[in-house]
């Protein structure tokens, strides 16, 4: 995961990196190549991103997410497809789901507690999740429900 300095802590399992801080973004852009070849030596699969103001040096940045990805995303899953010279990295996500800029976006505003910020951080953690685990593979499973026998679905592990 790449976070923010605000938010790295935030983020309490996995391989978490911070990128720098929102307060001054050219920290973010100054990292981001390093912190791309750290999750490669790391040798992760996936890499998920917290997705940046599209304004000014946040171009940039995601200017710089979509380069590591070859340009190749999957835009309805905001999912970007990461290559490197040695092999295929690892997959990045960036988080572009409307309601995950709106609530990062709602949180930087100064008047907000820290109560309603931890709040706010929660709900943005559960909407990250669900974009995360949108690939999980499927499997066909047999049931009985109280009116008959069906067949649903249940996540392969």
């Amino acid at each position: 995961m790449i976070g923010t300095e605000e938010t790295v802590a935030d983020y309490k399992s996995g391989d978490v990196k911070c990128i720098g801080t929102r307060a001054d973004e050219s920290t973010i852009a100054a990292n981001l190549f390093r912190i791309l070849r750290e999750f490669d030596d790391d040798q992760v699969d996936y890499i998920y991103s917290e997705s940046f103001d599209t304004a000014g040096i946040g171009s940039a940045i995601m200017n710089r997410l979509l380069k590591a990805a070859g340009h190749h995303i999957e835009k309805k899953i905001g999912m970007i497809h990461c290559t490197t010279r040695r092999r295929i990295m690892s997959k990045v996500q960036v988080m572009d789901h409307p309601l995950i800029q709106h609530k990062i976006n709602y949180i930087r505003n100064e008047e907000v507690g820290s109560k309603e910020f931890r709040e706010i951080v929660g709900e943005i953690a559960s909407l990250m999740c669900y974009e995360a685990t949108r690939d999980l593979k499927m499997e066909d499973v047999k049931i009985k429900t109280p009116i008959c026998e069906m067949t649903g679905k249940a996540v392969k592990w």
